[in-house]
């Protein structure tokens, strides 16, 4: 089984064997995110303070204006574009993609997206703190850009590994169960999800009132992992 899962402690917690079929069913889900996500233009959080222009653009459009940079570039710029540049390409398709052979292959979703997430890094730690002209400057405040979206992926790819695991560990306990009885089980856990949601978002909505920028913000985040867990 590929490395990549070593290191993975939710799988021994919930008892699961990772298998080539969960692997695959992780590499797709994957993939899938990236391909929703990478259009996505909200702020997500103080990522470019100078810059702030390029905290509503998408990855896709930071990966166009890395590609579009005419000025000179260093090794670290052009491994940073070309590693983004391949992650969202490769997404449109699961991974697929032509060897040097003309065969059709899958690239490794992990192996490609953390490839993407170091290079991102690896210009960041080269860069920041020097003073640039502004076209320098711009494309620091980029890096940063990416590197907070490709962070957001990162725990939206964690948080969808949970819910696939905690699925994965409750068909194993409906071993020898018939198909209409599996099914009711897990209607009977959506509807405790749903009610458990409604509970937790009444909570959220008095705390926002009794703290307006305070602590009532975590709460919904965590509720798609928890209702199936």
């Amino acid at each position: 089984m590929p490395n990549e899962y070593s290191n993975l402690e939710q799988k021994k917690v919930l008892n699961i064997e990772i298998t080539q079929e969960l692997y695959e069913k992780q590499q797709e889900q994957a993939w899938n995110l990236v391909k929703d996500f990478k259009d996505t233009n909200a702020s997500i959080g103080n990522i470019c303070k100078k810059k702030a222009k390029f905290d509503t653009m998408s990855i896709t459009q930071l990966r166009e204006a890395l590609k579009n940079d005419t000025k000179s570039k260093s090794d670290s710029f052009s491994r940073m574009s070309d590693k983004v540049d391949r992650l969202l390409r490769l997404s449109l398709d699961k991974g697929a993609e032509t060897d040097d052979q003309g065969n059709i292959v899958v690239a490794s979703f992990f192996e490609t997206f953390y490839e993407a997430k170091d290079s991102v890094n690896l210009y960041i730690f080269d860069h920041l703190g020097y003073r640039f002209s502004e076209n320098g400057e711009n494309r620091l405040q980029i890096a940063l850009r990416i590197k907070g979206l490709l962070n957001e992926m990162e725990s939206r790819i964690e948080n969808q590994q949970k819910i696939l695991y905690a699925k994965e560990a409750r068909m194993a306990k409906y071993q020898g169960l018939s198909d209409d009885e599996i099914k009711e089980k897990e209607k009977l856990i959506k509807a405790n999800a749903i009610a458990g949601d409604v509970k937790k978002l009444l909570v959220l909505q008095d705390k926002k009132k009794r703290h307006p920028r305070g602590e009532g913000e975590q709460i919904r985040s965590d509720l798609d992992i928890e209702r199936l867990q």
